[in-house]
């Protein structure tokens, strides 16, 4: 039985909606959101990384986030932009990291607002072993900039939306992305 993206995206919105502690999440999702949290790290990083030797800086990846977000800049501009980066990327996300993965060519199912507002919020700043070999350590410092910048979840929104587009270019129209969750978590 093959799942409709409407099915999906209400499966996506029933767990956020139902919102579990991170105890309760089990340990196969954690392992996949430490990873997906480890490369978004390494993307701020990176980016970080080329601003600070472009111009003689050296930005934390804190700092870097906060200009980016502060510089209202559009993904979908910054993947066609840095074409031949992204390229790269793609081969290494897709034949190297994550091609392996069990589901990955229904990936772009996950890659909505509300999954991503619930990474943000529950994922981002967890530490996690990912395997024998690697872990994340989280990132507190860049969730804390994305949840209290005034453009800090809309724009990983449109930066999930434009990465989506960008890996399945074929079903870049089959997830509801245009706004984003209307509600904010309670952490509280």
């Amino acid at each position: 039985m093959e799942e409709t993206p409407v099915a999906v995206r209400s499966l996506a919105r029933l767990f956020v909606r139902i919102d579990p502690p991170y105890f309760v999440v089990p340990r196969g999702a954690k392992r996949i959101g430490a990873r997906i949290a480890k490369d978004f790290v390494t993307f701020v990083e990176g980016v970080t990384l080329g601003y600070n030797e472009e111009r003689g800086l050296s930005l934390t990846p804190a700092e870097g986030l906060q200009m980016i977000l502060d510089s209202n800049i559009d993904p979908a501009t910054m993947f066609e932009q840095y074409r031949g980066f992204a390229e790269q990327t793609r081969t290494h996300v897709v034949l190297k990291e994550w091609a392996g993965e069990a589901g990955f060519e229904d990936g772009w199912k996950w890659m909505t607002p509300e999954f991503t507002r619930w990474f943000i919020w529950r994922v981002l700043d967890k530490p996690h072993k990912i395997d024998e070999f690697r872990e994340f350590k989280g990132a507190p410092e860049l969730r804390k900039i994305l949840v209290e910048h005034p453009n800090g979840e809309p724009w990983v929104f449109r930066f999930v939306t434009a990465f989506r587009n960008f890996l399945y270019p074929s079903h870049a129209e089959d997830v509801e992305t245009s706004q984003p969750p209307q509600q904010k978590i309670d952490v509280s």
